[in-house]
């Protein structure tokens, strides 16, 4: 079987010509020279990128003019393959399909590649003199696989960390801004975090049982809440009703055990304090909004 789909490598060449830097700059990192197999369609990927790198306008003289200059216009410049880039610029190719038509060639060239690294392991297998090692074997099979995972086809390309540094700084600079993320509602905790809770970070907290961390929790849910920001808390071990306990004690002012065996009753002050929570339309809108979320015990 062919790991190829040349179907799907035209539509990404007629997405480059038709919609420019603009598609481009959407499956970079995804594809490459080597995602496409036939040799042809490769030049015109390569004539297309200088193309759109150069914001230029994709058609036959300018994809001659670009082959010219990496040199290879004589491939280019065949009949057929002018006939087959005219052919491209008509191709019905819709911009929101170009990224998907990337990954499919994308992904036949990680199973090709697959396929090369599995080659390799048959080799080293039929090596095999009997004098190895267990692990030695293994190593034989395992070292080719991590290889090929560390390459990282995916896309991705490794690089230097101070590439792109100037740019960045500039960025910032024109950018100001107060804080990046979400404020947990503690400065100190907001500094550690680089900036409160950042999009796309998973931030944990660990620590002994009993120390604090869902008191943290309910106080951040509670703060962000009431900056009108909806508020999912997810808890796989305390009940829904130590949660209310917590977070009507963080808002009444009154110690949590007494909110717990009700004992504030006894207490007018704090009975009323209690029972504003209910009466207050902000209180009853972090309530809302952070304990009827709550999903208490899941598992």
């Amino acid at each position: 079987m062919k790991l190829s789909d040349i179907g799907a490598e035209r539509a990404v060449l007629a997405g480059l010509a038709n919609y420019g830097l603009e598609s481009y700059v959407e499956i970079m990192d995804v594809v490459s020279t080597s995602t496409f197999t036939d040799t042809t369609n490769q030049v015109i990927y390569d004539c297309l990128v200088k193309i759109a790198m150069e914001d230029g306008v994709a058609d036959i003289p300018s994809i001659i003019s670009a082959a010219k200059s990496l040199g290879v216009d004589e491939i280019i410049s065949t009949q057929n393959n002018l006939e087959y880039i005219a052919d491209l610029m008509q191709y019905p190719v819709d911009k929101r399909n170009v990224m998907r038509f990337a990954l499919q060639i994308k992904k036949f060239e990680f199973a090709r590649n697959a396929k090369k690294v599995t080659k390799k392991i048959e080799k080293n297998v039929d090596s095999i003199s009997g004098d190895e090692s267990i692990d030695e074997i293994v190593s034989m099979i395992e070292m080719p696989l991590i290889d090929f995972l560390r390459d990282d086809e995916t896309g991705e390309r490794p690089k230097l960390i101070s590439e792109g540094v100037d740019e960045y700084l500039e960025f910032v600079i024109e950018n100001k801004c107060d804080q990046l993320g979400l404020s947990t509602g503690f400065a100190n905790f907001d500094h550690v975090l680089g900036g409160g809770l950042r999009r796309a970070c998973v931030d944990v907290i660990s620590a002994r049982p009993g120390v604090g961390k869902s008191v943290i929790s309910d106080n951040i849910a509670i703060t962000n809440t009431r900056n009108g920001i909806p508020t999912l808390m997810v808890d796989t071990e305390m009940k829904v009703d130590d949660h209310y306990n917590r977070i009507l004690a963080h808002i009444a002012g009154v110690p949590q055990d007494e909110i717990a065996t009700g004992r504030f009753a006894d207490d007018e002050e704090k009975y009323i304090a209690v029972r504003k929570l209910r009466q207050n339309s902000k209180v009853c809108h972090t309530l809302t909004n952070v304990l009827l979320a709550n999903l208490g015990k899941v598992f």
